[in-house]
């Protein structure tokens, strides 16, 4: 515990926070600090001062014969006590213990840590911590999280604030009068200040009490939660289908390297990659379901057929992410020494496959379409608004066009949560998987 202490303290901003975190403990421990402070020095005995001083008359005579200078033994003498005190108060000064350094020491024990836990309870848990890599590097993405939830927040209603759009009359139509414009700008609070209505939005963001829709008097949270199901399982059938197609073709493109297999995946999923969602999601239905109507155009809860085309417009891009992902994984592991020893060896290509190849490659790859779900999460707007599916995407957008605040708020910043939280877990495996994180830490931040 004092060794990260002393780590922390060497940091400006990390040595306010330990002080303001124990304050309680740093005011008893730092008048104590000042009653003991004369014996924390090293001062000299009497038997060697004047031991010094023999040494410095020595030098003087030295001194006095080298130059040629006659001088009355006193006067040496006093020269020479002169030049110890001051000797004495230099080296005083040196080895000064400073406040942090005398609380250092008493972390040493651990006696001392049980009986002072009270009054020291935050500061030895943030202590704690820093204690191991893990469990500062869990902390840290926590906190920039948070930071990044609340960044989102900011920016969205900053946006929306600023819009160039008359709300009122957007909803009541052109031929609303000024009294009613106004009325309805009292009723939704729009000519409250800036600050006023953020904080009334970020509230009704953290307690899931968004207030009316300005179009339709609907409930918001109700509409969110009724539609976010729809999104969730859009998403969920996605992923499926980017594990299932994804992961397969790169893993055959990487094992059956620079053949016609392996370049036509390639360039399938560059294709993939660089096609406008909207767009494909355009082709395809007019050729699939307009021209040879084998699936439906319009989505529907009862039609399993009619979600064939807004899962591939939503995965395709991911799909084809993480094949290529995929391919360059394995392809980097192929080349890996140990792997080219396993092979000279003579072990089985299925065996080196299956044991050695599949185990390393697995993180990069579960990462990858970890963050693809993120992406295909805030990117359902567009294939929902194509085949009319009533999800949280779609809603976003209806709403965007009034601008309805609380409605679009809500929508974003919930989205938003759930990507920071799938980016957050992902960090964290990764760390937690890393054999350096689970071992004491040398330094406090890289």
């Amino acid at each position: 515990m004092d060794k990260v202490f002393v780590r922390l303290a060497s940091n400006p901003i990390n040595k306010m926070l330990l002080l303001i975190l124990g304050l309680p403990l740093h005011i008893i421990v730092f008048i104590i600090f000042l009653i003991k402070k004369p014996a924390l020095y090293e001062l000299p005995e009497a038997a060697n001062f004047n031991s010094l001083i023999t040494q410095l008359k020595d030098q003087i005579r030295k001194e006095n014969d080298y130059f040629h200078i006659h001088q009355h033994p006193k006067k040496i003498e006093k020269e020479a006590t002169k030049r110890a005190k001051k000797q004495v108060k230099q080296n005083e000064a040196s080895t000064t213990i400073d406040y942090m350094s005398y609380f250092a020491l008493l972390l040493k024990s651990k006696k001392w840590i049980r009986q002072t836990f009270i009054p020291g309870l935050l500061m030895y848990g943030y202590l704690w911590l820093y204690k191991k890599p893990l469990r500062s590097y869990i902390y840290k993405r926590i906190i920039s999280s948070i930071i990044v939830f609340f960044g989102v927040i900011l920016f969205v209603f900053t946006l929306l604030f600023f819009a160039p759009k008359d709300t009122a009359e957007n909803v009541l139509g052109k031929q609303a009068t000024a009294e009613q414009k106004e009325a309805f700008n009292e009723q939704y609070h729009l000519n409250d200040s800036y600050s006023s209505r953020l904080k009334d939005n970020v509230k009704g963001l953290l307690t899931f009490n968004l207030g009316t829709s300005f179009e339709g008097e609907e409930q918001i949270s109700t509409s969110i939660a009724q539609r976010f199901p729809i999104t969730l399982k859009l998403t969920a059938l996605a992923i499926i289908l980017v594990v299932i197609i994804g992961i397969p073709v790169g893993v055959l493109a990487a094992l059956r390297q620079q053949t016609l297999w392996d370049y036509g995946v390639m360039f399938a999923a560059i294709v993939g990659i660089s096609m406008p969602g909207f767009w494909q999601g355009l082709i395809l239905s007019m050729e699939f379901s307009i021209k040879q109507n084998i699936v439906p155009a319009r989505y529907s809860p009862s039609d399993y057929l009619s979600i064939i085309l807004p899962l591939i417009v939503l995965s395709t891009v991911s799909i084809a992410t993480v094949a290529r992902v995929t391919r360059a994984t394995i392809v980097k592991i192929m080349d890996e020494q140990y792997i080219v020893s396993a092979q000279a060896l003579g072990l089985a290509q299925q065996k080196i496959f299956f044991k050695y190849i599949t185990r390393n490659a697995l993180l990069p790859i579960v990462s990858i379409v970890l963050l693809q779900s993120g992406i295909m999460l805030g990117g359902t707007a567009v294939a929902e608004k194509l085949f009319k599916i009533d999800g949280i995407g779609n809603y976003m957008i209806t709403k965007h066009l009034i601008p309805d605040v609380p409605a679009i708020m809500g929508g974003v910043v919930y989205i938003a949560f759930i990507v920071i939280l799938i980016n957050l877990l992902v960090d964290i495996l990764f760390a937690w998987l890393n054999p350096h994180m689970h071992s004491d830490s040398k330094e406090v931040s890289r």
